[in-house]
């Protein structure tokens, strides 16, 4: 089975936002049609305080950053990428947004 990392979002579902909105719609038709797809979200925020959840298939961990405005994307990006070479071992991994995207090279350099 194929892993599925995704990185960049605050969190799913109802968190409001453009990538937010992506993710919670997106994602749960990837797992749907695809069943060789095991997609996980690390996210910044949780809807209902838990750490780890199961959203339409899709397994969310959430991985607190600090409330540093400005800076707040930046650090989760690098936790996040971190937290997925060392326990989730992605074939693949979907950073969105700019700030993420600014990680990019990082990402291919170490072949998570």
């Amino acid at each position: 089975m194929a892993r599925v990392c995704v990185i960049g979002t605050r969190g799913v579902p109802s968190f409001v936002g453009g990538i937010e909105t992506i993710c919670e719609n997106l994602y749960p038709l990837v797992v749907d049609s695809q069943k060789t797809f095991d997609v996980v979200l690390l996210s910044r925020l949780s809807p209902n305080s838990e750490n780890k959840y199961v959203y339409k298939g899709i397994n969310v961990i959430v991985l607190g950053a600090p409330k540093i405005s400005g800076l707040e994307t930046f650090i989760h990006t690098l936790y996040a990428l971190l937290y997925a070479r060392l326990f989730v071992h992605p074939k693949l991994v979907h950073l969105h947004g700019i700030g993420p995207g600014f990680f990019t090279p990082i990402v291919n350099a170490s072949r998570l």
